[in-house]
């Protein structure tokens, strides 16, 4: 569920108002909410969001709900995180960080991609992602060599390359190009939690 905190027109007054709305009562609120606010004010702008997605909020914020197709996108989008796992709801919130987000239809987009991206447990520094290549063998070294590593520059030179954000779980990156041993890895990590399940 997504639920909207919603200020009419600049400084009129404030709503909260719930999505999705699937059920015909539902959705009729949501109309007559929406009438009631336009009624007296062009724009219905969106002040911030309570969801599972933990920073939703900061890419609506300023949203005009009034605008044409936004309501309708604003009920597909929380149908769709309904469907999320709490972990595909922590990966989501680190990919809104990792692109360029401008509006509803960009958000609602990558709602599609969530197999797109994976996430790098327990890292959220440059040295945590820079030790966790390491440790998989995808940043190769020496066993000697071991004690002289520099995992924060290791974790910089892979944040250059990969992009990416950081969420609750680790951090958040897209799979395309990413070293072998880092896929083996998580593929490897996901088995034995799903066997100790």
């Amino acid at each position: 569920m997504v639920t909207l905190f919603l200020r009419q027109g600049e400084n009129g007054k404030q709503v909260l108002l719930s999505f999705p709305a699937t059920t015909p009562a539902e959705k009729a609120d949501v109309a007559a909410t929406m009438e009631s606010l336009k009624s007296m004010s062009k724009t219905v702008t969106i002040q911030g969001a309570a969801s599972e997605v933990m920073n939703l909020g900061l890419y609506l914020s300023g949203v005009d709900l009034a605008a044409e197709g936004e309501v309708e996108r604003i009920n597909q989008l929380a149908e769709r995180l309904e469907h999320m796992s709490e972990v595909d709801c922590d990966k989501f919130a680190g990919m809104l960080d990792a692109n360029s987000i401008s509006g509803t239809k960009d958000i609602l987009q990558l709602t599609g991609r969530l197999d797109d991206y994976v996430i790098l447990p327990g890292c959220g520094s440059a040295q945590s992602i820079g030790k966790y290549l390491v440790g998989c063998g995808a940043f190769p070294v020496p066993e000697k060599l071991i004690g002289y590593i520099n995992y924060e520059a290791v974790g910089i030179e892979f944040c250059d390359a990969h992009g990416g954000a950081a969420c609750s779980r680790g951090f958040v990156v897209r799979k395309e190009g990413l070293p072998k041993a880092v896929l083996d890895d998580l593929h490897t990590s996901k088995q034995t939690y799903e066997m100790t399940l």
